[in-house]
């Protein structure tokens, strides 16, 4: 699961791959298609964005990062990024925070 801004944050990610001519603006278009059809439940609650803004203020962390955090810490569940930046910031935290390198499957 995820905020609902999740496939937004995907698509100016795509946009920026393009911009720096790591990725053909064709694929980007085909890569945000796949990426809408991933079975990730798409969630708004005005309380992680209320808890996001002082996780945001209390970590140093973006807001976008913290709405992602919120969301987790809602849900009980660990939050996964990739952003290695992210994963040392909430070191320390109460917060589980993963890093896919870390996960085995």
């Amino acid at each position: 699961m995820a905020p609902r801004l999740f496939d937004v944050e995907c698509a100016s990610g795509l946009v920026k791959a393009v911009r720096r001519r790591r990725l053909p603006s064709a694929q980007a278009l085909d890569d945000l298609l796949d990426l809408l059809d991933l079975p990730v439940e798409r969630l708004h609650s005005p309380a992680s964005v209320y808890n996001g803004l002082g996780l945001a203020l209390k970590y140093g962390i973006s807001a976008y990062d913290a709405m992602y955090l919120a969301l987790a810490a809602e849900e009980r569940l660990p939050l996964v990024t990739a952003d290695a930046h992210l994963v040392r910031a909430l070191a320390g935290s109460p917060h589980v925070v993963l890093h896919p390198d870390d996960i085995e499957l």
